[in-house]
């Protein structure tokens, strides 16, 4: 074969795998990037063949092969970071062309190369972590800067398995709300849609309805796969109706984001079984909601057994999570022969994976309660939720739901006395309502995404974060040693840090290091507080994020080293590892 008739069946090839990669026909297109990839090998052609190595790492993603896509994100490194090697594989190839390929596709490799792990050991684990720098590092030296936003993503997925949803849903609004891209895709969606997941697992049904109503179909149509984005929003809004018990409202709820749908558009198992493992845990929340937990649990139990084979942990923890909730559904008990090694294997896995938001889902599953609902389980909202500030307002229990009860008490135990809980100072209520107000105008500027946020809605929010930082700021540790009754306390610097640490005001050095010098002030004065303790790692943690993000080095801002701020972390949970934040940061 000549030099001519293979460039034209290389390009003939790649058309193909385009427009199968289009139709989410990920298998077929992969057979034919290794096609692509014999070829080159065999013609000595580096281009194509350094290309394919990408291709094969992308579709690893959909088709659940972290281990192929490890293998081959590794050969495709090795070629971009190594000139010598490229030349053994083909001494004449084109300089120029080649030094645009480590350009174009040096942060790509390394991105697969996390994405990979994190699917076969969990996004919450040590190794990944290191990917996601070593990636960062590779955006800079490369001069490909737009794909920082790419590692970014990955704070959301860390921060959703490590158990912190607060920080998880601040970078997903960060993601959202970026600036759209010209000339590739726009990662907005990606943000709109882990938006939606953590509404989803913290129970708000009405919010999660809204973002994919006003925004998220939309925006999914600027996403690099638009019938990808629309499967999942799809997925996700069939989910939101049955739990909410809203099913009724598909049809409209379609006709009105103008979305012609038919199931045919969900390509074959074989073809795409990524969107099969949501579509399965969508499935079984149906079946549960008709009455029938031990089909959905059979459901999940197949799926689970798939993911595994595949190496695809990450995805195992939800599905697991979900198989015990319709155990517990179906009367099963805890420490039963059925759930007791379904329960140990999940805490064996998690605690070895870092999923430190699966061990949380599981101890609120193994103790529910109509007065305190769980906002950390992902599972928890299959039982009716009808009390308590997550209460689906439409939703009416129905007798093949009951609630999970609590396992019955020995009788000759004395009953424990309720914890009556300590009412909120005034002062409290008003630094959750700054906060509240704060997260309404978040939202306007999120459903403003795709188009510039009003003028009017900007300065609003502009001077909501002035008023709020002047008003936090004035406070001192004096403030918590004074001996008055309404003295300021740990948990209320702890609530006042999460307003000011998502200010979208943070451009400036000076305002950055103000921040931190006050709230390191309080954790100085009471160095045994482990609510201040933890708080001031996250806090520091999060200034030295958006310092990086606004190329202002933090380290001259008096922000403490990761180290350091990690060792506060460390101290925090020695003195109270049962509190969930604590764990959490």
């Amino acid at each position: 074969m000549d030099q001519e008739e293979f460039d034209r069946l290389y390009s003939e090839m790649n058309n193909r795998h385009m427009e199968l990669s289009d139709q989410l026909m990920i298998r077929s297109s992969f057979q034919v990037a290794q096609e692509i990839k014999r070829l080159a090998k065999t013609h000595k052609q580096l281009m194509p063949y350094v290309y394919s190595c990408f291709l094969l790492t992308n579709d690893s993603r959909e088709l659940l092969e972290p281990e192929i896509g490890i293998e081959n994100a590794l050969e495709l490194i090795a070629f971009l970071e190594s000139e010598e090697k490229a030349r053994k594989f083909q001494p004449d190839y084109d300089e120029d062309y080649y030094r645009y390929f480590v350009y174009r596709l040096s942060a790509c490799a390394y991105d697969n190369l996390a994405v990979h792990t994190a699917h076969r050991e969990g996004y919450n684990s040590p190794i990944v972590h290191g990917a996601v720098e070593d990636g960062m590092h590779v955006c800079r030296r490369t001069g490909k800067l737009e794909c920082l936003e790419c590692f970014r993503e990955y704070a959301i997925r860390i921060s959703r398995a490590s158990g912190d949803y607060d920080m998880g849903e601040h970078y997903a609004r960060m993601c959202a709300t970026s600036t759209a891209r010209e000339n590739t895709d726009d990662r907005r969606w990606v943000g709109l849609d882990d938006l939606v997941d953590f509404h989803i697992r913290q129970g708000r049904f009405r919010e999660a309805l809204e973002t994919l109503t006003s925004t998220a179909f939309e925006s999914g149509k600027q996403y690099h796969s638009p019938l990808s984005a629309l499967i999942d929003n799809y997925l996700k809004l069939k989910k939101v109706l049955w739990l909410s018990g809203e099913e009724a409202r598909w049809e409209s709820l379609l006709k009105a984001n103008e979305v012609s749908w038919s199931s045919e558009d969900i390509p074959p198992f074989e073809e795409c079984p990524d969107h099969h493992v949501t579509m399965t845990a969508t499935e079984a929340i149906q079946r549960v909601r008709e009455g029938k937990p031990r089909e959905a649990a059979e459901m999940l139990a197949k799926m689970e057994r798939f993911v595994l084979g595949q190496d695809c942990l990450y995805l195992w923890f939800d599905l697991r999570c979900s198989r015990i909730a319709a155990l517990l559904l179906a009367g099963e008990q805890s420490d039963g022969n059925i759930l007791a090694p379904l329960i140990e294997e999940l805490r064996r896995r998690a605690r070895k994976a870092c999923q430190w938001s699966a061990i949380q889902s599981l101890d609120a599953m193994l103790d529910p309660s109509p007065e305190k609902p769980s906002i950390l389980n992902p599972a928890a909202i299959y039982w009716p939720i009808d009390a308590g500030p997550y209460a689906s307002p439409k939703f009416k229990p129905t007798s093949y739901l009951p609630l999970i009860a609590k396992a019955e008490e020995k009788k000759d135990e004395s009953p424990i006395p309720p914890v009556e809980e300590t009412p909120k100072s005034e002062r409290s209520l008003e630094i959750e309502r700054g906060r509240h107000e704060l997260e309404e105008l978040w939202n306007a500027a999120n459903e403003a995404a795709g188009k510039e946020m009003p003028f009017e809605r900007q300065a609003e929010l502009d001077e909501l974060e002035n008023r709020l930082f002047e008003k936090y700021t004035r406070f001192t540790p004096e403030d918590m040693k004074s001996s008055a009754p309404d003295k300021l306390t740990d948990e209320e610097i702890w609530e006042m840090s999460g307003p000011l640490s998502q200010m979208r005001r943070l451009d400036s050095a000076e305002r950055i290091r103000a921040l931190w010098k006050w709230r390191h002030a309080f954790t100085e004065a009471f160095p045994d507080s482990p609510f201040l303790l933890a708080n001031s790692a996250h806090f520091g943690y999060t200034l030295r994020s958006v310092a990086a993000e606004k190329r202002i080095d933090p380290d001259s801002l008096g922000i403490p080293t990761l180290e350091e701020l990690e060792i506060f972390a460390v101290r925090a949970f020695e003195k109270n590892s049962g509190r969930t934040g604590i764990a959490s940061v």
